[in-house]
């Protein structure tokens, strides 16, 4: 997994119809775009340009029929993300319960500011897939752009439940605890985050912070 240099933040993962033929890398994405290398004011009004059903199908390329959700992947890393917008809502227009492609446009409303939009994409695959980790800790990340900090919480802390070894989920969860002024919680979680994966940098940094404040 790749992170980033910023001292907080919040991640992702994207997912292929077939994982086992194809490896993406895991996005990043902070709570403030400084040092991210992607403007999401400019891509969230990309998106937006796009968002109804005309505009997808305008932009959709056929020749994507039979591997759209694999190509909405593929375009997220490349940065893509109209594009990666428009493979996604086709594979769900055929599929409406595809888990793979909720959980990929949700990540996409994330990255326009949409986190509203997200939740429903990420409650929908719940719903279908209540076992899925990643669901669980994308559905915090929208509950947390919401400002709804003690449901961000419990949706993590239902990550971790089913995947005890997601590091960034611990992160996450410290973050939540640390700015809603739970720091003894907060540094157990970033110390977790840290013992499950030294490189994560973010986590170390507000474990940091927050020991030399108290």
């Amino acid at each position: 997994m790749i992170y980033t240099q910023a001292s907080d933040g919040i991640c992702y993962r994207l997912r292929p119809a077939d994982e086992t033929r194809m490896t993406l890398r895991s996005m990043y994405i902070m709570a403030t775009a400084i040092g991210l290398g992607l403007s999401l004011i400019r891509v969230g009004y990309a998106l937006a340009q796009s968002s109804q059903p005309d505009g997808a199908s305008a932009i959709h390329d056929s020749a994507h029929a039979d591997a759209a959700l694999n190509w909405c992947a593929v375009h997220v890393a490349r940065k893509e993300y109209v594009q990666a917008y428009s493979d996604c809502s086709y594979v769900l227009a055929k599929e409406p319960s595809n888990v793979a492609a909720l959980s990929n446009r949700g990540s996409l409303y994330l990255i326009s500011g949409d986190a509203a939009a997200a939740l429903r994409d990420f409650d929908r695959g719940i719903a279908l897939k209540p076992e899925d980790a990643s669901l669980h800790f994308n559905r915090a990340i929208a509950l947390a752009k919401l400002k709804n900090t003690i449901a961000a919480i419990a949706s993590y802390s239902e990550a971790i439940r089913l995947k005890p070894d997601f590091a960034i989920a611990y992160h996450n969860r410290g973050y939540e605890y640390e700015i809603s002024g739970q720091r003894e919680k907060a540094i157990e979680d970033y110390k977790k985050a840290l013992s499950l994966d030294a490189e994560l940098k973010p986590s170390l940094d507000r474990l940091n912070r927050l020991l030399k404040f108290l």
